[in-house]
């Protein structure tokens, strides 16, 4: 490719390589709306957590699944901001507290203390004109949902999962960076959670994708190495959320079911395995509804639906 590279060593101290290629810099204008994800990942770098937070740019995340947390992790920095993390509300209220936060993203369904707790609890201890931009994010796109959401305090509404179309004019319009590029209006898409559960039984690889390996690419871009981390750290979680969903349901425990179910249906529509997130949806709506002997027959599907899904991955992760 015409480079080179240099290397500089020092014995005990370490070593220094620089890789220098003679690449042209590629029009922002070439990459059309119609690839919106491309045009986004190529805005901005994002900025060192004490930098944001200097500058005002710093986002706190509140997000218990950890699937979840990496893949808005990367999108963010795609978008060019920075964040810092917190495994649920507890967390995430403790650290806003530092004043170092420009905005929040938060899961509206976390232990400990949910998003709609913690918004109320930051709403309460904000002394005006003080108001930190609060954005719901929740797979829960129900009829009624946004209008709690504002209720509760918080300025907007995210549905999971979130695509970079999407994200990225919500924060431009909250957060906006300085001197940052005109960002790609949203496209029409066809969500997961959009998509009316029709189809009630437990038969949903008919309907939805065991695997589709096209949607990680949606969600944090092109980038393979993302992708097996977050799909290598996937199978073993839901591994073990199924597992607790059989036990929780052979206890007679459907509540706990549809708790559980409900953190590993977002997750595995992150990664795209959207057969499996659909059967977990139903699992958590007749949980919900403590409909036991529903919630039994479904969950007896769990176990072919994530074995289907695993398989599909595994061949993938072995190309």
């Amino acid at each position: 490719m015409g480079g080179h590279i240099r290397v500089q060593s020092t014995l005990g101290a370490g070593s220094e390589f620089t890789v220098v290629l003679p690449l042209q810099v590629a029009e922002l204008a070439a990459f059309s709306a119609a690839n919106p994800e491309r045009r986004l990942q190529l805005q901005a770098s994002a900025p060192s957590r004490d930098s944001a937070a200097a500058s005002g740019q710093l986002i706190l995340l509140a997000e218990d699944n950890e699937t979840n947390r990496e893949v808005l992790g990367e999108q963010l920095r795609l978008l060019g901001y920075c964040a810092d993390m917190a495994e649920d509300g507890r967390i995430a209220l403790e650290k806003w507290q530092s004043g170092r936060y420009a905005l929040l993203l938060t899961d509206c369904n976390m232990p400990h203390m949910d998003g709609f707790e913690l918004t109320r609890a930051i709403r309460a201890a904000e002394m005006p004109p003080q108001r930190l931009p609060i954005i719901a994010i929740t797979a829960n796109a129900m009829q009624g949902e946004a209008q709690r959401c504002l209720e509760a305090g918080m300025d907007d509404y995210l549905s999971k999962p979130l695509r970079l179309q999407e994200l990225g004019p919500m924060l431009e319009k909250w957060l906006p960076l300085p001197n940052g590029p005109e960002v790609a209006q949203p496209v029409a898409t066809t969500a997961p959670e959009s998509i009316a559960a029709h189809a009630l039984t437990a038969s949903v690889a008919d309907t939805f994708d065991i695997w589709n390996r096209n949607t990680l690419s949606e969600l944090v871009g092109d980038n393979p190495a993302m992708h097996q981390r977050l799909l290598a750290k996937f199978l073993p979680n839901a591994r073990q959320q199924v597992s607790s969903i059989e036990v929780a349901t052979q206890d007679g425990d459907v509540s706990k079911a549809a708790d559980v179910a409900h953190t590993l249906k977002s997750a595995a529509r992150s990664v795209g395995a959207l057969a499996l997130g659909e059967l977990c949806q139903q699992i958590e709506t007749s949980g919900r509804a403590g409909d036991a002997a529903r919630c039994t027959v479904l969950v007896a599907a769990l176990e072919p639906a994530f074995t289907q899904a695993q398989a599909s991955i595994h061949e993938h992760l072995e190309l």
